[in-house]
């Protein structure tokens, strides 16, 4: 279970309420799954997801002036752009992944295999735009591109996936339970 730590001094102002260590705890731990599974598509593989979920919640601990109602937005903000961080998708860059296990049977499953191995710009504009609701101009800004490259990528992604599989791919992966223990 994750936990807030003493050091944090600054809580609030009056007049503001302002997220503490124990606001992103909560976001965190109730919405573990759900961040875990966005780390996990934006980055393609285990290791880069878990790396980017811890990193994600240690960043939001220093975020002493997010509104407390803003924190669990902030919380999906800071995993979009560590992963984006990662990866380097406007370089061109592509994640090795390990061989999908060939006796997955369930199509959730199938579906996101087929997403993870998009081409990295097409995934992260098919996650950020389709699944997590951002806008193109949203989009455009965190990868540091042209607005109009994030229509043209989603729909090279959308083809791929097939228009039924959007919400299939909103099945959320379990967190491992190492990311259960950060404290």
């Amino acid at each position: 279970m994750l936990s807030a730590s003493p050091k944090r001094a600054f809580a609030s102002i009056p007049g503001r309420d302002y997220a503490t260590e124990a606001d992103f705890c909560q976001v965190f731990n109730e919405q573990m799954n759900r961040l875990y599974t966005l780390s996990l598509l934006l980055t393609g593989e285990q290791q880069k997801a878990e790396q980017c979920f811890v990193d994600s919640f240690e960043e939001c601990f220093q975020s002493i002036r997010v509104f407390k109602d803003w924190a669990p937005r902030w919380a999906t903000h800071t995993i979009i752009k560590n992963a984006i961080q990662m990866m380097s998708p406007m370089q061109g860059s592509t994640s090795v992944r390990a061989i999908a296990n060939p006796n997955r049977v369930s199509e959730p499953e199938i579906l996101r295999e087929t997403l993870l191995d998009l081409p990295i710009l097409d995934r992260f504009a098919y996650v950020m735009s389709v699944l997590e609701n951002y806008s193109d101009r949203e989009c455009a800004s965190f990868l540091g591109c042209a607005p109009t490259l994030i229509p043209i990528a989603r729909q090279r992604a959308i083809r791929v996936l097939g228009e039924s599989s959007a919400p299939l791919l909103r099945e959320e992966v379990a967190a491992p339970p190492a990311l259960r223990m950060i404290s």
